[in-house]
């Protein structure tokens, strides 16, 4: 036995007790790192939203490949129902309501889906909705989050468009400057 940690010791440097303790070591201190790293503030409330409206507008694309409309155009017109078509076909109008091939293309966000409606969680919440909109000669859908946090908005409108502008972009808003809440407007599929 003795003979096998001369061999360890010769090769690596360390006899096996001093390889274990190091290893216990660097064990300890990454167990330290991952209860103390603030991993809730890693990823903002921006980085969220981004992620969701690019769900959004993904799932709008796969509606248009498979039934070859948009949300908006099986429905009745009504913004909210627009969004709740990539949900539910009890969101569309007759006949489109009874296709056989419907899929739930929203599936992470269905747990803030209702009859009014899909919902988002950031501040106090608020409805997701969509509509069909024309920006500088370009027919777009155009996703709503009603009611987002003043500071969230944007730090999202900074990370999409590289600059804050409340009026121009992917990204817009419509508030008043007492406001702590915006309604968000992205400028997703073009049509």
């Amino acid at each position: 036995m003795r003979k096998l940690f001369k061999v360890v010791k010769s090769k690596t440097g360390l006899a096996a007790d001093e390889a274990v303790l190091a290893t216990a070591m660097v064990a300890s201190l990454g167990a330290f790192l991952v209860v103390n790293v603030p991993w809730g503030n890693m990823f903002s409330a921006a980085d969220a939203m981004q992620e969701q409206l690019q769900v959004i507008e993904q799932a709008n694309a796969e509606f248009h490949e498979r039934h070859r409309l948009w949300p908006h155009q099986t429905t009745s017109g009504d913004w909210r129902m627009n969004v709740s078509a990539l949900v539910s076909p009890k969101a569309m109008r007759y006949p489109y309501n009874s296709m056989t091939s419907f899929k739930n293309y929203l599936s992470d966000m269905s747990k803030g889906y209702s009859p009014n409606g899909v919902r988002h969680d950031y501040g106090e919440g608020g409805s997701v909705m969509q509509r069909a909109v024309s920006y500088q000669g370009q027919d777009y859908i155009e996703v709503i989050l009603e009611g987002v946090p003043l500071a969230e908005a944007k730090d999202l409108d900074t990370k999409i468009d590289g600059a804050y502008d409340p009026d121009n972009g992917r990204i817009y808003m419509i508030f008043s400057e007492e406001s702590e809440t915006v309604d968000l407007h992205y400028r997703a599929n073009k049509i």
